[in-house]
């Protein structure tokens, strides 16, 4: 029986030699004589190679059919989109926690840092004295399978993951016009949702216990085409209320304030009597009197997101409604600058109007922002910080109660905040650092102890004159020594009344 196989494999040889055309004869007895090789076999091989791909595909597709149907029947996936905060939140657990421990062989590589991914991590390497930034690698994958509560969970990213990512991060124009085509897709196996909703609780969980001591800053976004939301600029670290110097009493009361504000009790009566459950305040004053930086301070004193409104980047009203809509409960939302954006006045004419601001007129109007702080349809339970260099310009109907409940003035910095201002800024410095004790000695020696230099100093700043941001600047020429701080500030006040005086006279 083999012989009859071989005999016929072999004739069949043959009359396929004989069936090709001469020129591919000349080249088969070549082939056979001098290199040993059977043309035939040659032929059998390219016939096989032709047909491979076809057979692949065949079961490529059966297999892609096997898995959709395992998926129709024995998975269940939840999407969430790129633009969403959920979607940082997941990759930020899956960075952490799964990606971490895995090696890859696909890696994006980039030398700077994700703004907001790590707060402090650059403040960390000036510190260690390093010049540059080390260069980061992130996994780029499609496809992560891992294990969750003993349960199989797949996470399928895109092939333009990173630059979502980078959105979330707040990198500009890192998802200009692309956001619409990303999304994150969740899958389990099993025929319930509740494992995956556990999963992004807990995702969204560990991102909120993380941002404990940061405040995150959004700011607005067109998301696609007409669509406009709110997208995270930043996280800073939460500023203290100790670093803002201003009066102690207004500080206080405006603290107080706000905590009776966000007091449940204080959301029931609100509600219980039909009053609008809102809070806003107008701080006004010369620049850098810290209206912004209040503003950031109170939102990390309650744990709150920080809302920035710029008002001549929005469109129109609908878009500025529907931005209003988006916002939480409870939350900060801070209009800056609000008398040097443009806002149109009721009582004025669009020609003047145009004529009398520097900027050029924005499409959003101060009837439709009106609207949205006190209006039928407007939302509750945000506080609206709305910050001015010069009130007077302001239109009044702005400023009534219930839009604005509270101006607090900010004003030029007095003799006992820059004592404080100066103890804060060295007094853990010259006790806690390796100072040596020969210019610790000079010191207590020429000028006292620190709280001694510190009412020294602030003998020297004339009252209600300068800023805060003006002092501060000063100390920070003169962080590394104390006393020269002391010893040259009357000649820097000198120099500084001299040129306001001058200002004024021109």
């Amino acid at each position: 029986m083999p012989q009859f196989s071989y005999m016929k494999a072999l004739d069949g040889a043959g009359r396929y030699s004989h069936s090709l055309s001469p020129v591919l004869q000349i080249i088969n007895t070549f082939l056979s004589r001098n290199l040993n090789v059977d043309f035939t076999l040659i032929s059998v091989i390219f016939a096989i190679f032709k047909f491979a791909p076809a057979a692949i595909a065949a079961a490529s597709n059966l297999g892609c059919r096997a898995y959709g149907w395992i998926q129709r029947f024995f998975m269940v996936s939840v999407t969430v989109p790129a633009h969403d905060e959920l979607y940082g939140q997941v990759l930020d657990w899956l960075s952490a926690y799964i990606l971490k421990w895995r090696a890859s062989r696909s890696l994006t590589a980039r030398t700077r840092f994700l703004r907001g991914a790590d707060v402090g991590l650059e403040e960390y390497a000036t510190l260690r004295g390093r010049t540059k930034v080390d260069t980061q690698y992130l996994p780029s994958l499609e496809s992560v399978w891992f294990l969750y509560e003993r349960r199989p969970f797949a996470i399928k990213l895109l092939s333009d993951t990173l630059i979502a990512y980078e959105r979330r991060k707040g990198l500009p124009k890192a998802m200009e016009g692309r956001n619409n085509k990303i999304t994150l897709t969740i899958t389990s196996l099993g025929r319930s949702s509740e494992p995956i909703k556990g999963f992004l609780d807990m995702c969204r969980s560990s991102s909120m216990k993380q941002q404990e001591t940061t405040v995150t800053i959004r700011a607005i976004k067109c998301i696609r085409y007409y669509s406009w939301g709110w997208d995270i600029k930043a996280q800073k670290t939460a500023r203290h209320m100790d670093s803002i110097h201003l009066d102690d009493a207004v500080k206080a009361n405006l603290i107080t304030d706000i905590e009776h504000y966000l007091d449940p009790t204080t959301r029931h009566y609100y509600n219980s009597r039909h009053i609008p459950y809102r809070r806003g305040f107008l701080l006004h004053g010369p620049p850098g009197t810290g209206k912004t930086s209040l503003s950031l301070a109170l939102a990390g004193e309650f744990g709150l997101d920080l809302y920035i409104l710029d008002l001549s980047a929005v469109p129109s009203d609908d878009i500025l409604d529907s931005l209003f809509s988006d916002l939480p409960s409870p939350c900060l939302l801070l209009i800056e600058d609000i008398d040097v954006i443009g806002l149109k006045s009721r009582s004025e004419t669009e020609e003047n109007a145009i004529k009398k601001e520097k900027y050029a007129p924005i499409k959003c109007t101060l009837s439709g922002l009106l609207n949205v702080l006190d209006g039928v349809a407007s939302g509750e339970g945000r506080i609206l910080i709305v910050t001015s260099n010069m009130p007077d310009k302001l239109d009044e109907a702005l400023l009534r109660p219930g839009r604005i409940d509270r101006k607090i003035y900010l004003g030029y910095i007095s003799q006992y905040v820059v004592e404080r201002m100066f103890l804060r800024m060295y007094e853990g410095e010259y006790t806690q650092q390796n100072v040596v004790e020969g210019e610790r000695a000079k010191m207590r020696r020429e000028h006292g102890d620190m709280a001694a230099m510190a009412l020294k100093f602030s003998k020297e700043i004339p009252e209600e004159t300068f800023t805060p941001a003006q002092i501060q600047e000063y100390l920070l020429q003169h962080q590394e020594s104390p006393m020269e701080a002391v010893d040259q500030i009357a000649g820097w006040v000198a120099k500084e009344v001299r040129k306001m005086e001058e200002k004024a006279q021109s």
